[in-house]
């Protein structure tokens, strides 16, 4: 309804020559749809809370931090919705990664923004991991991901070699 109600808004702003306030308008009902879409995307989950299950997902995200690593799994059919996954840092884990994940899913505390942001469902903590194979993501992403890791290795390989000359 607010959606239709600001595009009668932005129609009649136009028609009265008031430019700014169509435009202001505008933006209150591309809002709206795009609050009505991340609304219904964060809605449709289906996970298996508080018991031992062992559920398939892709990787979508691998952050490597010292002694662990955080991982974004989204999960595949019959389970729908992602999971934010710690695990050990070795093995390491990427992006586009099919993996089995053993363990319990708790829910998502409800006050952490950025697992709003993110859609996550559930969380997993270092549950049992078995890769089923790769290659699941976007090979545009994958591409952009072996770029930035290059120029990461670059840059590491160029301090060390300063901090040698210097030391």
């Amino acid at each position: 309804a607010a959606t239709e109600v600001a595009a009668l808004c932005a129609a009649t702003f136009l028609v009265f020559r008031r430019r700014e306030l169509a435009a202001l308008a505008f933006c209150v009902v591309l809002g709206a749809a795009y609050f009505g879409w991340f609304d219904a995307g964060t809605r449709d989950v289906s996970v298996p809370y508080g018991e031992k299950t062992a559920v398939s997902g892709v990787v979508r995200s691998a952050t490597h931090g010292i002694g662990q690593q955080e991982l974004i799994v989204e999960l595949l059919p019959p389970e729908r919705g992602r999971l934010r996954v710690a695990t050990m840092s070795i093995p390491e884990r990427a992006y586009g990664e099919e993996i089995r994940l053993s363990g319990t899913i708790r829910e998502r505390d409800g006050t952490n923004g950025r697992d709003l942001r993110d859609r996550i469902a559930g969380t997993m903590v270092f549950p049992g991991i078995e890769v089923l194979g790769t290659g699941r993501g976007s090979p545009f992403i994958a591409f952009l991901l072996r770029v930035k890791s290059s120029v990461e290795d670059a840059f590491t390989r160029s301090l060390r070699t300063v901090a040698e000359k210097a030391g």
